[in-house]
């Protein structure tokens, strides 16, 4: 199974990889994530975790969350199963202990995990090696840096990455998948697009069985069965291929039926051909904007606290309060709020435009602002870190913007 993703940061679209890529980025708000961009030579550098209790999951959360007030962060979280992907690859982390240096400065850094019971299994251990190779090297392949890469160690003097320096042999299989790597992506950055009908399927490609096929719960023979599809229903693939029961097997969602999991052949040949690539994102369909009604002249000297009765959020890195003035420091396009299918609103806040914000949200996306756009009941929301704030809230009884 191969597994196309849109790497934030990387040049060239889609990347293939052999493992399936998690994104979720450490908010821009925090700390450790500087929003600066990288600069000079561009390089990778390998690290381990030195922690031999937890795989990539845990240690892109541990970044995510702050690094528990270190000044650290990374690009790429690497174990057998996944990769993680935590700061875009065109922004610096704090990762190579050089401070300004090459290393922070210059390079995309991904951390091998080393939970023992990982390293302690050689199947496992050998794929999470190959794992870090596969996107360094391609990332490298990507970004024009021929190889080898770097090591923490070539900026630091720290031993590290630990297990793959005193290793010989763990060292050199990495060096080898790195170049093998880089020379595929290459090789494919130069080659022509996918037939659709080349036979590797990705996921959310729609593929079509050649013979009538039993679509069951789980990925085995001894399954229940969901529904017999017959010769030419058409199935979208939802999820990693496995293997049971000496059959390949594709999670898949067919319309009208539901999700399962087919078996993809035996030796005497195909039972599905994939008839059509993964569909484009649509275009977004854009909503009117509501202009922003003239903010009244605010005093920004003010130095008084919040009136009582306006209502306060501690986001942990300002205080935000209801009806405070905010100003836009980057063009932005505002999303619908409250609605069950948000869309974009198409014209966009310019630079030095203000809103009044009402409150803040944090999710799994960013944290957000959410504006009066003009109206009682005509709210949006913006990304917090376009803005800044400019003023308090009035106090209760002045004019009010």
């Amino acid at each position: 199974m191969a597994y196309r993703t849109v790497i934030p940061g990387l040049p060239g679209g889609p990347l293939e990889t052999s493992f399936p890529v998690v994104i979720d980025l450490i908010p821009t708000w925090r700390h450790n994530r500087p929003g600066i961009k990288l600069r000079g030579a561009f390089e990778t550098t390998q690290h381990n975790t030195s922690n031999w209790r937890t795989l990539a999951r845990a240690e892109m959360n541990y970044v995510i969350g702050g690094a528990g007030g270190r000044m650290a962060s990374w690009h790429y979280t690497a174990d057998d199963e996944i990769v993680g992907v935590t700061l875009p690859v065109d922004e610096v982390g704090w990762h190579a202990g050089d401070g300004s240096g090459p290393g922070n400065m210059s390079t995309v850094a991904c951390e091998l995990t080393m939970q023992r019971a990982m390293v302690e299994n050689p199947t496992r251990w050998r794929r999470a090696r190959r794992n870090a190779a596969e996107m360094m090297g391609k990332t490298a392949a990507r970004k024009g840096a021929p190889p080898p890469g770097k090591y923490h160690h070539d900026y630091s003097g720290k031993n590290c990455p630990i297990l793959l320096r005193n290793n010989a042999t763990w060292n050199q299989e990495y060096w080898e998948d790195y170049a093998a790597f880089y020379a595929m992506e290459r090789e494919a950055m130069g080659a022509t697009p996918p037939d659709p009908a080349d036979g590797v399927i990705y996921i959310g490609d729609t593929v079509r069985t050649l013979v009538n096929l039993n679509l069951r719960q789980q990925p085995t023979t001894h399954s229940p069965v969901i529904a017999t599809l017959t010769s030419g229903t058409d199935a979208v693939v939802n999820g990693r291929w496995a293997s049971a029961d000496g059959y390949g097997w594709l999670p898949v969602r067919v319309p009208g039926i539901g999700e399962g999991a087919v078996a993809m052949g035996d030796s005497s040949g195909a039972w599905l051909v994939k008839v059509a690539d993964v569909p484009p994102e649509p275009e977004p369909e854009y909503v009117d904007a509501v202009p922003i009604p003239a903010l009244l002249d605010t005093d920004l000297k003010k130095d008084y606290d919040t009136a009582t009765g306006i209502i306060t959020d501690d986001t942990g890195h300002d205080f935000i309060f209801t009806a405070d003035v905010i100003e836009f420091v980057v063009p932005t396009v505002a999303g619908e709020f409250a609605v069950e299918n948000p869309r974009p609103i198409k014209a966009p806040y310019t630079i030095g435009d203000r809103a009044i914000g009402a409150w803040l949200v944090e999710n799994r996306q960013g944290v957000w602002h959410y504006v009066l756009a003009g109206g009682d009941d005509e709210w949006v929301r913006v990304p917090y870190a376009n803005t800044r704030r400019v003023s308090d809230a009035p106090l209760l009884g002045d004019a009010t913007p």
